[in-house]
This record gives structure tokens, sequence and C-alpha cells, in this order.
């Protein structure tokens, strides 16, 4: 996704790094569960992404 608005607008989003950074949370699809085998639910995976070097700056 980031490479693609990188190359549709090359100067609008970023004109150096850390400049702009794109978030992207998704829910994973899968269950988490304590040690009691007890249902957490589901996490959510976050990502930040530099748009000028499309450069992973930290997941969580």
């Amino acid at each position: 996704m980031v490479s693609q608005l990188h190359k549709q607008n090359d100067s609008s989003f970023a004109n150096y790094s850390n400049s702009s950074w794109f978030v992207d949370f998704a829910l994973l699809d899968i269950n988490i569960a304590d040690i009691t085998f007890s249902v957490i639910g589901k996490p959510y995976l976050t990502i930040v992404i530099d748009i000028y070097s499309q450069c992973c700056m930290g997941m969580s």
C-alpha cells in the first residue's frame, strides 16, 4: 500500500525521511489464551512505515 502511495504522489506525501509515516492496524485471525486456556481475545498488529524510505519504523 505504501509503495503505491509513494509512486502516485511522490512529492505530496514526503520530501525527506521521517517527514511522514503510514500507520496500519490489522486484527489478526487468532485467539489469545492465558495459562488456564481462557480465551482473552484477538490481538491487533500495528505497523508504522516511513513513506519516503518505505522502511518499517516499528511494529507492535
